[in-house]
C-alpha cells in the first residue's frame, strides 16, 4: 500500500496528499431496484475522518463486548457489517438506506472494492513530474 506523498524533484519539497484530494476517493455505482443506479464516493480507508474512526471504534468495542457475552450472536457479525457501519457513518441517511436493502453479495462487492482501492497506490497528480 502506498500513500506516499509526492516529492517535487526540483527542490525536494514533499507535497502531502490531503484528505480532500479527489485521488483519495473511491467512487461506486450501485444498481437500485426500480430506479437509476445510485452513485456515491467514500474516502480510502486510511483517509477516513477522525470523528468517523472514533465512532467506528466505539461501535467495534460494543460489538466485541456483545460477541463475548453472547457467542451465538457473534456468528452474525461479518466483515460486511463493518463495511455497512462505515457507510452509515459516511453517507447521507437517504443513500445509506438504499444500500441497506442490497444483498450480501452486493455489499461484499462494495467491501472488497473499497479495501482493494484503499491498498492501491495513489495516482500521481497531473502536475507532478514523473519519477
Amino acid at each position: 500500500m502506498s500513500n506516499e506523498a509526492e516529492a517535487d524533484v526540483s527542490d525536494g519539497t514533499v507535497k502531502i496528499i490531503g484528505a480532500s484530494d479527489p485521488r483519495v476517493m473511491v467512487p461506486f455505482e450501485v444498481p437500485i431496484a426500480g430506479r437509476r443506479p445510485m452513485k456515491f464516493s467514500v474516502p480510502r480507508l486510511q483517509f477516513l475522518p477522525l470523528p468517523v474512526m472514533e465512532e467506528f471504534d466505539k461501535w467495534l468495542e460494543e460489538r466485541d463486548k456483545v460477541a463475548k457475552e453472547t457467542p451465538d450472536l457473534a456468528k452474525g457479525f461479518k466483515r460486511v457489517d463493518e463495511c455497512m457501519k462505515l457507510l452509515e457513518l459516511l453517507l447521507p441517511t437517504e443513500k445509506y438506506q438504499h444500500l441497506e436493502g442490497l444483498t450480501v453479495g452486493e455489499k461484499l462487492q462494495i467491501d472488497s472494492a473499497w479495501r482493494e482501492r484503499s491498498q492501491a497506490d495513489l495516482p500521481k497528480s497531473e502536475a507532478s513530474p514523473a519519477s
